[in-house]
């Protein structure tokens, strides 16, 4: 007796588990925004200009998706791919309770030997080892930092940590940070906030 096809559970749809060409062709719609946010990405590249960007939008709007295709357009053009790297900080990232912790997930963004060496200097409490790490994996190109979920992370960060954060992003002078949050919050909203007035907001 053969099972019923309304029996078998509908898959999740899940951007980060299709590749940015995949994901790229098979976008519709939002061309402003992902033109804008790829060209924030280029110029970070070409001028060191760092227009941070923060979209908002609910859960299942599209934010991992518009992100990742923007991301994707920017490195594809040959005089950028080789001058940016990517520091991409998941949604279920869910371990950061410290800026030392999401430095660390920054790092394993990059492979495992340098997760291996960021974790070793979390344990040490080395937070300017870790900045340096980053740097060091830079290099001369543009650090593009992803942040899925930043409510969420700035939750887990004091303000002084939210602020160390803001002062290595600013002395760097090569970090461009792209984010995403299902609705604006204090962290970026306040005058109080050492993120306040950083992002240009991109409603989804």
């Amino acid at each position: 007796m053969s099972e019923t096809p309304t029996s078998a559970p509908h898959p999740i749809f899940t951007p980060t588990a299709i590749s940015p060409e995949r994901l790229d062709d098979v976008t519709v719609g939002r061309e402003d925004i992902i033109g804008r946010v790829a060209d924030r990405v280029r110029d970070a590249a070409r001028s060191g200009a760092r227009r941070h960007t923060l979209l908002v939008g609910a859960r299942g709007s599209g934010k991992t998706h518009t992100l990742a295709v923007a991301v994707h357009r920017a490195l594809a053009d040959p005089d950028v791919g080789g001058s940016v790297v990517v520091a991409w900080i998941p949604e279920d990232s869910l371990s950061i309770g410290s800026y030392r912790d999401l430095l660390v997930e920054a790092a394993r963004s990059f492979g495992p030997s340098w997760a291996t060496r960021a974790q070793s200097l979390r344990r040490a409490k080395d937070t300017a080892g870790l900045e340096r790490l980053l740097e060091e994996y830079a290099g001369d190109r543009a650090l593009v930092l992803v942040v899925e979920n930043l409510d969420r992370v700035f939750q887990g960060l004091r303000a002084e940590e939210a602020g160390a954060l803001r002062g290595f992003v600013e002395t760097s002078g090569r970090v461009l940070v792209l984010a995403s949050t299902p609705l604006l919050f204090s962290g970026v909203t306040s005058r109080k906030e050492p993120w306040y007035g950083s992002f240009d907001v991109e409603h989804l």
